[in-house]
């Protein structure tokens, strides 16, 4: 069974709480959505999807235990709003950058648009 619904809904929802704890942090929209570290969070969104791709049973044993896939967006959500506060809208702009990438990502793969990642490597896969 496919966890990508849930994953992609609980990707939105952190990003609903990155924005939201920016916005009341006194952060602009213009902020939180800089262009240079927002593309950087989507180069690095898909990257970690990449290296998932590349070893897709090891990936998906981990992702299907619980704390992982569930303490993820929130460590995720934590570790953006504490490196807010210290280094500005950055870190912010970085995560809404990934967690949008990861949910447009998800939405292309749902659709049937982006293959599924275990395909992207074809069959040659080390250590799976």
């Amino acid at each position: 069974m496919s966890t990508r619904p849930t994953d992609a809904a609980s990707a939105a929802l952190a990003t609903l709480a990155v924005l939201a704890a920016g916005r009341a942090g006194g952060r602009t929209p213009r902020e939180l959505l800089r262009p240079g570290p927002f593309v950087f969070g989507v180069a690095a969104a898909v990257a970690v999807e990449a290296v998932f791709a590349r070893w897709p049973t090891r990936a998906r044993r981990l992702w299907r235990r619980p704390a992982i896939r569930f303490g993820s967006p929130v460590c995720l959500v934590g570790g953006a709003l504490v490196a807010g506060r210290r280094f500005g809208p950055a870190p912010l702009a970085a995560t809404m950058g990934g967690l949008v990438g990861y949910v447009s990502l998800l939405v292309g793969i749902l659709s049937g648009v982006v293959p599924e990642p275990a395909t992207w490597f074809g069959e040659a896969r080390r250590g799976d």
